[in-house]
């Protein structure tokens, strides 16, 4: 039997963090001495469809039933970083994948329970943490255990198979998660492998079969930050949030917040009923919270950028970021808040935090440009 660990793995917990995948990959970021403010930094957009009303920032927010995405999906909102195609892991295609030289490889792969174990052992044995996705029912340190399902990921940073266990970092304190130590291989590997049963009054109950799925992370030999990369990553943050350009086939930007903003003003003009409520006490509530983070997380890219000498006179961006993002927490709270009481009053302090949030959006675009002028 065999055992490793990894040596100073950081613990990486951020708030303004878009998800536990980010989270668990703060920790890599950090291993490898790199900033997460700057190469984690998520382009400024928000995207809405208008056929669902679904949501989110770069890509949309939604109960999906795979883990599986598509090269394109996995690839519109880190500049620093390429995300290939998930595969279902063959050594001979891994031997033979693209890595990009130039960027921070995200490799993610799907398997059989026992070629994903011996798969960590291995990168573990080389001293490459694991970012892992598991069921939280099978998490014993979490509230969720045996009691209810959910996708989720973490840093596996050590195994011992004498005693059964793995070494496990978890900070994700957004969802109630707040562990590093061990735990045993047999459950994680339980987790790793579970169908991952889920129901909502939309979707109904459905899965999403989380498959050992794993992600490894390869730093190209040529990647490096430069004032390029930044100044890259606020040109498509200003194209975006001007609708200039379409994502996934999708409209985006501020004209699309107005769009998002008059359809929640024609729920005063329908019959209420258990969907709605559940839209807007689940979903806008937990939708304008990541929109919130994400208005953070880019005005911390902006300050760490000023302090690279790329960016002047940050500060009204970033002022304007975060006022913009107490604006979406008010709009989730209310969200929620009508979810309860069913109020149209509730409807128009929604769209009033929306106006407020346009005209601080298209301040915030108009000064970035000013930043792209003078460089």
């Amino acid at each position: 039997m065999s055992s490793h660990l990894i040596e100073n793995v950081p613990n990486y917990f951020d708030p303004i963090v878009n998800d536990c995948f980010s989270n668990a990959l703060g920790s890599y970021i950090l291993y490898k001495d790199l900033d997460p403010n700057i190469v984690m930094a998520d382009y400024l957009s928000f995207i809405y469809d208008e056929e669902d009303n679904s949501m989110g920032i770069n890509y949309l927010f939604k109960s999906y039933d795979t883990v599986i995405f598509t090269e394109e999906q996995l690839n519109v909102s880190l500049h620093f970083f390429y995300n290939s195609e998930i595969y279902t892991y063959d050594s001979k295609l891994h031997n033979n994948r693209n890595v990009r030289k130039d960027k921070i490889n995200l490799f993610k792969y799907v398997s059989d329970k026992e070629k994903s174990y011996e798969r960590m052992k291995e990168l573990i044995n080389q001293d490459k943490p694991v970012i892992a996705a598991i069921d939280l029912y099978y998490a014993k340190y979490h509230p969720a255990y045996m009691k209810k399902h959910g996708l989720h990921y973490i840093v596996i940073t050590g195994y011992d198979e004498s005693l059964g266990e793995y070494e496990v970092i978890d900070r994700y304190k957004l969802t109630n998660s707040d562990f590093e130590g061990r735990l045993s291989i047999n459950e994680i590997n339980n987790g790793r492998n579970s169908s991952n049963p889920l129901s909502d009054p939309i979707k109904g109950d459905y899965e999403r079969p989380i498959q050992n799925t794993w992600t490894e992370v390869e730093i190209g030999e040529d990647f490096k930050v430069t004032s390029d990369d930044i100044l890259a990553i606020i040109k498509e943050s200003i194209v975006r949030m001007k609708g200039e350009k379409k994502v996934l086939g999708l409209n985006c930007g501020i004209n699309m917040i107005k769009k998002c903003k008059e359809n929640i003003e024609c729920v005063k003009t329908v019959e209420l009923n258990e969907n709605i409520l559940f839209t807007f006490k689940s979903y806008y509530n937990y939708i304008f919270k990541v929109i919130a983070r994400n208005r953070k997380r880019f005005g911390a890219f902006i300050g760490s950028s000023n302090k690279c000498s790329v960016i002047d006179n940050s500060n009204n961006i970033i002022e304007l970021l975060n006022l913009s993002a107490e604006k979406w927490d008010i709009c989730a709270n209310l969200s929620y808040k009508f979810g309860l009481c069913k109020k149209a009053r509730v409807i128009d302090d929604i769209s009033s935090k929306f106006d407020e949030i346009i005209q601080l959006e298209t301040e915030i675009v108009n000064l970035l440009e000013k930043c792209i002028m003078d460089n």
